[in-house]
């Protein structure tokens, strides 16, 4: 039992970590804030259209279901 609430904080850190970088990498590579607040907001939602928030898992591809 142990083992999977350190593994959900794995994940959980790991995930947030994610995103932190990516936006630390947004801003370093866009000549601006305003458009990497544009870049981030379209990748976001690339992101959620594919993990199943806005597409069924059911209604996806096969190959994207493994991510």
């Amino acid at each position: 039992m142990c083992g999977v609430a350190y593994r959900y904080l794995f994940i959980i850190d790991c995930t947030l970590n994610l995103m932190v970088f990516y936006g630390i990498m947004g801003v370093y590579v866009t000549a601006d804030l305003s458009l990497a607040n544009v870049l981030s907001s379209f990748f976001y939602g690339l992101w959620n259209l594919f993990t199943g928030f806005l597409i069924g898992v059911s209604q996806m591809a096969g190959w994207w279901k493994w991510l």
